[in-house]
């Protein structure tokens, strides 16, 4: 699987899960930056607006061979915070080493393993926000 297959299989469960009406999953989007003023490409974006605010969660996506390091968590979180994110999400086939979860725990980006094949618990969150306890989200449906 390619990345950017991978990105859209991502895409492809997140809508499955997240079938709220105005919410949209974007692939590759591109924002500018507050601070670097660069376009910054997203593998993917949803956008929706509670209470007339403009909500943005991004979410990175990584077809590794290995598992995630903490320098791959550390620029997500560089990303986030230049485009001004609310929520990031690291997605991921394999798995994350330790340094990466605890970077991820104390930056408040969620963590989840997510394989193309069909398996129960398809996306088993290993940090969300600032909780180490992993656990399987509900199907979707």
């Amino acid at each position: 699987m390619t990345p950017e297959e991978y990105e859209r299989f991502v895409q492809k469960v997140y809508r499955e899960m997240m079938p709220l009406p105005g919410v949209e999953i974007y692939h590759r989007k591109t924002y500018k930056g507050k601070v670097s003023q660069r376009l910054i490409v997203v593998d993917l974006a949803f956008e929706m607006s509670v209470c007339r605010a403009r909500l943005l969660s991004v979410i990175e996506c990584k077809c590794y061979t290995h598992k995630v390091d903490v320098s791959d968590v550390e620029e997500f979180h560089s990303k986030l915070d230049d485009i001004g994110a609310h929520k990031g999400i690291m997605v991921t086939t394999i798995g994350f080493q330790e340094g990466a979860i605890l970077a991820a725990r104390g930056r408040g980006i969620a963590l989840a393993l997510l394989t193309p094949n069909p398996q129960e618990g398809e996306v088993i969150m290993v940090v969300n926000s600032r909780d180490l306890t992993p656990r399987p989200l509900p199907p979707p449906g």
